[in-house]
């Protein structure tokens, strides 16, 4: 799929997203992700009326039981619209251990949306929404990197003035610059930005604005939300589609 393609598409959702949605804050790799929603849809039991809590968390906390056993235990606690399940995932998620730590947040987020669905009786399917890099409230987080024209560098008045039209244009859309760093090729930044704020407008006015003030940043720019990348990963990306001028979404 072209990046133009993968950009619409992400957009249109957006668009068409309800105003009751929960974001996942903590960074957690996709693999991950699709493992444990692929691992509900063929290991889930629909009636939760079948389930008996004590026997859940016998088998969450039992030495005997093997990593998939527990798996499926967090999986069925997490559909049960019952405080008590919210409460199993929630003491268990703070102290389980690493190879199940993702898993367990993945269930008590799941199951606190259920619970404050059930509890406040929302209309409507509350979305979930999750990406690599997680988020805060109603903001995604996002890598961020650009470099400037050729034969021009990050002077320490060029770094100066990115970083306050950065600052500028962010804070009018309510999105929050976490971190901003240079090196001799590339500007990084890890930012956090409402879920409905259209990513490419904002990097793209903030860019126009740096250049008309004198800070050559290339109109080239690369955006992810499902990891931080490394310097050697930025470059052959960067290299690959030297040639588009269109947003880029790394695989």
């Amino acid at each position: 799929m072209r990046n133009k393609d993968i950009y619409n598409n992400i957009d249109d959702f957006l668009n068409k997203l309800p105003e009751n949605f929960s974001i996942l804050e903590e960074q957690i790799d996709v693999e991950t992700q699709i493992e444990y929603f692929d691992f509900i849809q063929k290991n889930r039991i629909n009636n939760s009326e079948s389930k008996d809590i004590t026997e859940l968390f016998l088998q969450l906390e039992s030495k005997d039981n093997d990593d998939n056993d527990k798996k499926k235990a967090l999986v069925s606690l997490a559909s049960i619209e019952d405080v008590k399940a919210f409460r199993i995932l929630e003491s268990f998620q703070k102290e389980a251990p690493k190879n199940l730590e993702n898993w367990a947040t993945l269930a008590l987020q799941e199951s606190r949306i259920l619970i404050e669905n059930f509890l406040l009786e929302k209309e409507g399917t509350q979305v979930f929404i999750s990406s690599g890099m997680g988020g805060k409230g109603n903001k995604l987080r996002y890598f961020v990197a650009g470099f400037l024209e050729k034969n021009q560098f990050f002077s320490e008045n060029t770094q100066k003035l990115i970083k306050e039209e950065f600052k500028f244009y962010f804070d009018e859309q309510k999105a929050e610059i976490e971190e901003i760093t240079f090196n001799d090729e590339f500007i990084l930044l890890s930012v956090l930005i409402p879920i409905k704020v259209n990513v490419k407008n904002l990097l793209e006015t903030t860019i126009k604005s740096c250049k008309q003030l004198g800070a050559n940043l290339n109109e080239h720019f690369l955006v992810t939300n499902v990891k931080k990348l490394e310097i050697e990963e930025i470059r052959k990306i960067m290299t690959n589609n030297k040639n588009t001028d269109e947003i880029q979404f790394p695989e």
